[in-house]
């Protein structure tokens, strides 16, 4: 959990550096293109990568929906990939694994998982579920 960039600790995962490029392809890539993004997007395993998708979905794209840059086409193509290739069992399995973990890193040191970071996972999942799949 490198929360390098997250000096508050309340959002981990939703930096710049996930964010930016997500609006970025969402602009630039064909339909087609974005499908297999999507895909790929999905396939990464990684707990803090699952959960820096999730944290994206929730605080940016609602803002991204908004965009002029991006054609409505695109975000059609991006939420029905996502939704077409993100299940609600696989959602499960990301959840399972990300609360495997008790430890963090931070300035390449590891710290403990305190409860306002776990509540703030907790939430996180929660919120996501019923965002996605509606419950």
């Amino acid at each position: 959990w490198d929360l390098t960039n997250s000096p508050d600790l309340e959002l981990p995962g939703t930096f710049e550096e996930f964010a930016l490029p997500m609006v970025f392809c969402l602009t630039y890539l064909t339909p087609p293109e974005i499908e297999s993004w999507v895909e790929s997007l999905l396939q990464i395993d990684s707990p803090q990568w699952y959960l820096a998708i999730m944290t994206w979905w929730l605080k940016c794209y609602p803002t991204v929906l908004d965009d002029p840059l991006i054609s409505q086409n695109n975000l059609t193509t991006f939420k029905a990939a996502a939704t077409g290739c993100l299940s609600l069992e696989m959602f499960q399995r990301w959840a399972a694994h990300i609360q495997t973990f008790q430890m963090f890193q931070h300035h390449a040191e590891s710290f403990p998982i305190g409860d306002d970071l776990y509540t703030s996972i907790q939430q996180t999942l929660q919120n996501f579920q019923k965002e996605f799949f509606g419950g």
